[in-house]
């Protein structure tokens, strides 16, 4: 029983999107075999379809072109279910949505829009806790107090205990309708659920038939996956290929990525072993620190860029070893519950192009990519001194051309301001939207290569290693050479064999070329080679 712990296919540009109230929209065809970028969405601060402030499903669907336009190919949603709170992440019902974002009938509107669009729908799931408001913890508090236990019945559904144990003082809540402790170390309004309960498990069956079942979504996002059985990796491990397993009962083609903040690449490979996707944390920030082994760090710091390639090389490897396919990784630079990297490199030289190479870094990467809403705009927001919130990392996306942002959560200041909207940036042709784009549809032009393919870190010459990165790439029986350039200026790179340029990008628009064993690449360029005969 748990215990308590401490502490697509490049697409043409569709129709503009208009303002807030529901109107007109066209999708192209897609080849929903093609790409894996997704789209993480704040449900709330996305967008506004009826001017109440906050987001919702209609807004979402209205946005749906732009999305495609982009090129992504799954969307997944913030907790949708209802709940008191503005973030959602204790669920008052399991079966349900929030009335704030529309109704099940909206839902599923939204749903059969973005499937026309070749774009997946995942929902973010929370089965580590419920809200105190949630009937199946009424029913647990209510059979606590009769003195029911142990017979698998609503007591056992939940952490309960007479007396708080030595030193966990602050995981332990008292409940006046249970007359005992309950679990709850996120906070006393998140009791934590028994997972070894019978009954837990079939409610969680039902979970699965209802959304993927019934609703026709394609997936889940699930929260807080360490905390399932209280950092207890072979626990989790165990319950998560149970959950896989049941999911693929109802959809054998389930997309199912997990959060596992903390552990190192090894550990998180494990997690991995479940035959779930796992978010790549040691490479992304670090809440409101940069992690040494980040993206952002590689571009920050000169030992850090010298580190990179090593260790994404090794996350790679890890995953193929315990997953069986680097696609299991999920790699992102910044999510809901982290500091917005448009604060990343303020004051550094050339912010612009770092930030550009940054984004191709990662959407080119092994597994399937993860960027945050208004990432592709420079969104900013940082917690700051607040550690009780995270409202500024979660603030109304910036569309402009006369679409109302969201409200900011918890009445806070909106900090964007000055943020080009995603409108105006999307007919830039210099926009970092743009920059994204371009890199999202050379990703999704050989899509399966990056998602599937053997990455090995190559060793470049000393005098090269301080502008340029490069990996090899196995797949399919071929070679191929991914290199990263991180200069102002154009430069090149002596390579060892035959190579013929396939597809890149660079900051300054400039194309590469290979010719007489010299790759030629412009400022932060992205390239990809294919070894010739």
């Amino acid at each position: 029983m748990k215990k308590a712990f401490l502490a697509l296919l490049a697409l043409p540009a569709l129709l503009p999107l208009a303002g807030c109230s529901p109107s007109p929209y066209e999708f192209v065809e897609a080849d929903s075999s093609k790409g894996s970028v997704g789209y993480e969405i704040f449900v709330g601060s996305f967008r506004d379809s009826d001017g109440d402030g906050i987001g919702d499903f209609q807004g979402i669907k209205d946005s749906l072109p732009y999305l495609q336009d982009l090129g992504i190919r799954r969307i997944w949603l913030s907790p949708i279910m209802p709940s008191q709170s503005y973030h959602k992440y204790d669920v008052d019902d399991y079966f349900a949505v929030d009335s704030s974002f529309g109704t099940m009938e909206d839902f599923a509107s939204l749903v059969d829009a973005a499937h026309a669009a070749g774009i997946d729908v995942i929902i973010d799931l929370v089965l580590n806790h419920t809200s105190l408001s949630n009937q199946w913890f009424k029913d647990s508090a209510a059979a606590r107090y009769a003195g029911e236990g142990g017979d698998g019945g609503p007591a056992d559904d939940y952490v309960w205990t007479d007396r708080v144990p030595a030193g966990e003082e602050g995981v332990y809540h008292f409940s006046a309708a249970g007359q005992s402790y309950y679990l709850g170390a996120f906070s006393s309004s998140m009791p934590e659920l028994n997972l070894d309960s019978s009954r837990v498990r079939s409610n969680i069956e039902d979970i699965v038939a209802f959304w993927l079942g019934e609703q026709g979504i394609d997936g889940f996002r699930l929260d807080a996956t360490t905390y399932y059985y209280e950092d207890d990796v072979e626990e989790n491990v165990a319950f998560l290929n149970w959950f896989r397993e049941t999911c693929e009962e109802v959809n054998n083609d389930v997309y199912i990525v997990g959060e596992a903040w903390g552990p190192d690449q090894a550990t998180l490979a494990r997690y991995a072993s479940s035959k779930i996707h796992f978010f790549n944390f040691p490479t992304a920030c670090q809440a409101s620190t940069i992690g040494t082994s980040s993206y952002i760090a590689a571009l920050r710091s000169s030992q850090s860029w010298l580190s990179f390639d090593r260790s994404l090389a090794t996350a790679a490897s890890l995953f193929a070893a315990e997953a069986g396919s680097e696609g299991y990784l999920a790699p992102f630079i910044s999510n809901h519950d982290m500091d917005r990297w448009g604060d990343y490199f303020n004051g550094v030289v050339d912010q612009e192009g770092l930030e550009k190479l940054a984004a191709a870094m990662m959407i080119l990467s092994p597994g399937t990519p993860w960027m945050y809403y208004g990432e592709e705009i420079r969104m900013s927001g940082v917690r700051g001194e607040d550690a009780g919130s995270d409202a500024l990392r979660r603030q109304g996306m910036v569309w402009g051309e006369g679409v109302e942002k969201c409200d900011t959560p918890e009445n806070r200041a909106d900090t964007n301001g000055e943020t080009v909207g995603a409108l105006t940036a999307q007919k830039d042709p210099q926009s970092l939207y743009q920059h994204y784009k371009r890199a999202i549809n050379l990703r999704n032009a050989h899509n399966d290569l990056f998602e599937f393919g053997t990455y090995v870190q190559v060793n470049l010459a000393q005098a090269d290693m301080a502008s340029w990165m490069a990996f090899e790439i196995a797949y399919k029986g071929k070679d191929y050479l991914l290199v990263h350039h991180k200069d102002v200026a154009e430069g090149s790179l002596a390579l060892e064999g035959n190579y013929r340029v396939l597809d890149g990008l660079s900051a300054d628009g400039a194309s590469a070329s290979f010719e007489g064993g010299m790759l030629t690449a412009g400022a932060y360029a992205s390239v990809l080679l294919e070894e010739g005969l």
